[in-house]
């Protein structure tokens, strides 16, 4: 269930990193989707990955330990995947990236995504996956 105000949180939240640049396990997609999640409902459904490894191997390493052979094998079986069309602001959603998927945040009409130097925008219809944040 989320919290009370967690709108404003969420918009809070994104106005405070928006100009963040990608650091792994500080400032990534996992670091930055669980971090909203304790802001929207309190707690996480992570916490193995939250603020416990320093890089991509680090991250993956914990994802394998737990059985998982992708972080949205992990997404799908902890979170409710809905279709994008019905991602609410909050939600989870993922985008391709070169060689992989990264996940973000909707925000309506938008996914807010960790960029390289700051966040990234990228509108609904290029949005591949989406999970339910209750």
């Amino acid at each position: 269930m989320r919290l009370p105000l967690w709108e404003s949180k969420l918009n809070d939240y994104i106005y405070a990193n928006q100009f963040k640049g990608f650091e792994y396990g500080k400032h990534d997609c996992c670091s930055f989707t669980i971090e909203a999640q304790k802001i929207l409902t309190g707690s996480t459904l992570f916490p193995e990955f939250d603020g416990t490894y320093e890089d991509l191997e680090g991250g993956k390493a914990i994802l394998h330990k737990l059985g998982y052979k992708t972080w949205i094998g992990a997404c799908n079986d902890r979170l409710e995947k809905i279709p994008v069309a019905l991602a609410k602001r909050g939600d989870v959603v993922s985008m391709r990236t070169n060689d992989s998927f990264a996940m973000g945040l909707c925000m309506g009409k938008v996914g807010a995504f960790v960029g390289i130097e700051k966040m990234e925008f990228i509108p609904r219809e290029d949005l591949k996956l989406a999970w339910r944040i209750d």
